[in-house]
């Protein structure tokens, strides 16, 4: 059976509600919690970076436009297709990905009938965490 008198009970006279557990890096967990700066769109929730999709040679050509190297990343194409990238590097690092480097669960490369399957959707698993990433058609 509980106490109940035990536990409404002050624990000391000098410290009635306990000893101060204040922590003292509230403002890193504050950084922490709004994402890294330059790495996050906080209006979109996007990677601060870019997809530029180039259907005449079929490439993707992956910009981290972020102050953070992208390390480890998974990028997704069309919640269908996949490629691992070691790395990007910050700011205008780029990496082109030949649409025959993206595979599906199947082993199938990512179609380059553009008009049949356009590529609509870029995103990268980061830490975790899948983020969208803008796409736009290279002219």
């Amino acid at each position: 059976m509980i106490d109940i008198d035990a536990l409404s009970r002050p624990i000391s006279d000098d410290e009635p509600a306990g000893p101060d557990l204040e922590y003292s890096g509230v403002a890193e967990l504050d950084r922490l919690a709004a994402g890294t700066p330059g790495t996050i769109d906080p209006s979109t929730q996007e990677l601060v970076g870019a997809a530029e999709v180039d259907v005449e040679y079929d490439k993707i050509r992956l910009t981290n436009l972020s102050d953070e190297e992208w390390k480890n990343i998974d990028v997704w194409v069309n919640k269908t297709y996949v490629v691992h990238v070691p790395k990007i590097e910050a700011k205008q690092g780029v990496r082109t990905l030949d649409f025959q480097m993206i595979y599906n669960i199947k082993g199938e490369n990512l179609p380059t009938d553009n008009d049949k399957f356009p590529i609509t959707d870029v995103e990268i698993l980061k830490g975790g965490t899948m983020y969208k990433v803008k796409v736009k058609l290279a002219y």
